[in-house]
């Protein structure tokens, strides 16, 4: 195993003979494989050359400073140099917490997308799979590093422990809150977010103890539109232990409790799940494991959405290409009842199951005020069999006629 000296040509080597050093470490680990030596050796010298380079230079902004001739933005640092810090920040050492934070000041701007990735398949390397990795909190409980700087590094670490925690209910959120005062701005703005996250998908009450410790930290209107997005997202899963209604409950029980504007904003959510549905993102329109229940769930959703003034048939065509651009109005109607409607549940796409639970919930006075023509209402009919619109068809032959075959069947 060679030693990757810093200093070898000289004690105050150039930024040439950094990246050579670097290089040797690069090639080296790139090299036959047979001839590679241990892991824990690798690693090691990974570990010797970092402190090497930090010693010198004392920090990693000052390394991509003297090196900025050689990249290119939004690169930071060459790789002969980023490769040698990515494995000095695998396993625990005592010098890892300094590398965690060296490595976040330079690169927690996400700017430089290529040194994330080299991250996230770093990790997956066969030869590293067996290395145990760090952890934020020790055995003892106490917390070893900072959030932010670990994250970047050891996401699933950091997410597996932090989930950990949570499960563990107030306790476990209280042990975190316990140790804000050891961490950074940064990583305290961190651990709210992912407190925060975890509360906004899960299905507590407004008085569990976890939202309590919490209070402060959580926004309503994130909250209330995860609701809505975790609610769709669960639509036609009939294994969803919860089950639709109580998500349905869960959903608007904050939206009662919000201030308008505040409601509308998470209402808005219905909004965004009405345009990702309807878009074809090159997959073709999404379409549904059971498809028989979805119309009748979405028409509960956008029932209640109503009584808050969301105008779920507005919304939907203003979804549909060709009336993009327009206001609701009397042609869009009739264009939308020209589609007709799916009778096979297995061809139903999400596009038509927000166009048939739209049309459903409108009111009925609405398209009596467009005064649709009799076929429109026929296919209305098929729908919304309400008294007013039956009242409608019965004014003429032809609406008589067709109330009389949709009644026979025919």
């Amino acid at each position: 195993m060679p030693r990757f000296d810093l200093f070898s040509l000289s004690p105050n080597p150039t930024p040439e003979q950094l990246l050579s050093t670097g290089k040797e470490f690069v090639d080296f680990l790139i090299g036959d494989r047979g001839k590679k030596p241990a892991v824990y050796e690798l690693l090691q010298a990974a570990e010797d050359l970092a402190e090497q380079i930090l010693g010198h230079y004392h920090s990693l902004q000052n390394v991509a400073d003297v090196l900025a001739y050689r990249c290119t933005p939004p690169q930071k640092l060459p790789y002969q140099v980023l490769y040698v810090f990515l494995y000095a920040c695998v396993r625990e050492h005592p010098s890892l917490g300094v590398m965690l934070d060296e490595v976040d000041a330079l690169y927690g701007d996400g700017l430089d997308h290529k040194a994330y990735a080299t991250v996230r398949s770093l990790l997956r390397e066969v030869m590293l799979m067996m290395v145990p990795r760090p952890k934020l909190w020790g055995e003892n409980g106490e917390l070893k590093y900072q959030p932010k700087a670990f994250s970047h590094m050891h996401g699933a670490s950091f997410t597996r422990q932090v989930s950990d925690f949570f499960f563990d209910q107030a306790n476990g959120v209280q042990k975190i809150l316990d140790d804000y005062p050891r961490m950074n701005e940064a990583s305290r703005a961190l651990m709210d977010e992912e407190l925060s996250k975890r509360v906004y998908r899960s299905m507590m009450s407004a008085d569990d103890p976890v939202r309590v410790l919490l209070r402060d930290k959580l926004d309503d209107v994130k909250d209330g539109r995860a609701r809505f997005a975790t609610l769709f997202s669960e639509l036609d899963n009939l294994d969803d232990q919860m089950g639709i209604e109580m998500r349905l409950e869960h959903a608007f029980a904050l939206v009662a409790e919000l201030p308008t504007t505040q409601a509308s904003q998470v209402l808005d959510e219905i909004n965004v799940c009405i345009r990702d549905w309807m878009t074809d993102h090159g997959e073709g329109i999404m379409r549904f494991n059971h498809p028989t229940v979805v119309v009748p769930r979405l028409v509960a959703v956008l029932e209640r959405a109503q009584s808050y003034g969301f105008n779920a048939l507005e919304e939907v065509a203003r979804n549909v290409g060709y009336m993009s651009l327009q206001t609701l109005n009397k042609a869009m109607v009739e264009c939308l009842l020209d589609e007709g409607f799916c009778t096979n549940p297995w061809e139903l796409d999400a596009a038509d199951a927000w166009k048939e639970a739209a049309l459903r919930v409108t009111d009925e006075a609405y398209y009596l005020s467009l005064g649709l023509r009799p076929k429109h209402l026929t296919q209305l009919l098929k729908i919304k069999d309400t008294p007013g619109i039956r009242q409608a068809l019965l004014t003429s032959d032809v609406g008589r006629e067709h109330i009389l075959c949709q009644d026979l069947g025919l």
